[in-house]
């Protein structure tokens, strides 16, 4: 599975900002440097989840962003969705044209099924549960 770097610096970011008090503003630049994410590609990032109302941001000297709704209702695939929209697997799935085997093709529901059980997995998945300390077993890397 193929996980955009835009997706992976958005959740990092919710996560980021998800970690502050909830009345606190927090700042591009607190975030990049935190997370270790380009500023000006985490600004773009962060423009796409405000569009998307996942994130709300004040401009000015006491500017910043926050979570426009709580982490507990912020799903994986509401982030995935906003910035990547619905991932496909296969190109034949966007560009039904551009195969010769799609009249008969005997994997297209293998492969639709796996993306029904990302996605169904994903939108169990929150902001907040990805919070919560996680203890691992195979040392620090």
């Amino acid at each position: 599975m193929r996980i955009p770097m835009k997706v992976d610096y958005g959740v990092r970011a919710l996560i980021h900002i998800a970690q502050k008090n909830p009345n606190q503003l927090v700042r591009t630049s607190e975030i990049a440097e935190g997370q270790k994410i380009p500023e000006a590609y985490l600004d773009q990032v962060l423009t796409i989840l405000k569009k998307h109302g996942i994130i709300s941001s004040k401009r000015g000297p006491n500017g910043g962003h926050e979570l426009a709704r709580s982490p507990d209702r912020i799903k994986l695939n509401d982030v995935v969705y906003a910035l990547d929209q619905k991932p496909e697997s296969l190109k034949c799935k966007k560009h039904p044209g551009v195969c010769n085997f799609a009249k008969y093709c005997n994997q297209k529901t293998i492969w639709d099924e796996i993306e029904k059980t990302v996605d169904d997995y994903l939108s169990k998945i929150t902001i907040h549960e990805l919070i919560k300390p996680k203890v691992s077993h195979a040392g620090d890397f």
